[in-house]
C-alpha cells in the first residue's frame, strides 16, 4: 500500500477494519493516521469505515441488514 501511494500521491491509501477488538469501540469507530515508509495511511475502523463507503444512508442500511437477519433467523428456527 506505501508503494502504492508512493507512486500515486494524489489518492488516499485506505486500511479499514470491519470489526474493533471490542463491540462499543466497533459502534463508535475511529480514523486514524498511520506513518509508514514515509507515507500517510488512513486507517478507518468501525462504524467510520461503514460511512466513508455507505455515506449518509449507513443507517438505513444497516437497520434494513439487522431486520432482515431477525427475519431470517426466526424463519429459520420455524423450520427445526
Amino acid at each position: 500500500m506505501a508503494r502504492y501511494k508512493k507512486e500515486h500521491p494524489d489518492y488516499i491509501c485506505i486500511y479499514g477494519n470491519v470489526n474493533d477488538t471490542t463491540e462499543e469501540k466497533t459502534t463508535k469507530g475511529s480514523i486514524k493516521i498511520i506513518q509508514y515508509d514515509g507515507v500517510e495511511i488512513h486507517h478507518y475502523i468501525g462504524l467510520e469505515l461503514l460511512r466513508l463507503i455507505l455515506g449518509e444512508n449507513t443507517e438505513t442500511i444497516i437497520e434494513f441488514v439487522k431486520k432482515t437477519i431477525d427475519e431470517y433467523m426466526r424463519n429459520t428456527m420455524m423450520d427445526v
